[in-house]
């Protein structure tokens, strides 16, 4: 999937769900973690019909590296996983501002 951004420029994306699978969890915990502040938040949102809630978008680049660290901090396809005995969110969160500033 494609995404414009505010700079019309095309960034290919992915949604909560397909991250989930490529992280081996739950889109439950996809937003849990965000909102706990363990994962930064999606920084692409598309409107979606029907009265429910942006849907978030996440770009491929920024996916493939939280997929990497997650592998590396032992959090990819196990459970259960204790997010905060790892570095997940500094490595998430240093990623994200190499990406997106």
């Amino acid at each position: 999937m494609s995404y414009l951004d505010g700079s019309d420029r095309v960034v290919d994306v992915c949604t909560i769900g397909e991250l989930a699978r490529a992280l081996g969890k739950s889109t439950a915990t996809i937003r849990r973690w965000e909102r706990s502040g363990w994962l930064p938040k999606s920084p692409y949102w598309q409107r979606v019909r029907g009265g429910r809630g942006p849907r978030r978008l996440y770009p491929v680049g920024w996916v493939v590296a939280l997929v990497t660290i997650a592998e590396a901090e032992g959090l990819a396809n196990r459970k259960p996983a204790c997010i905060e005995r790892t570095n997940f969110t500094a490595l998430a969160r240093e990623s994200y501002r190499e990406l997106f500033g």
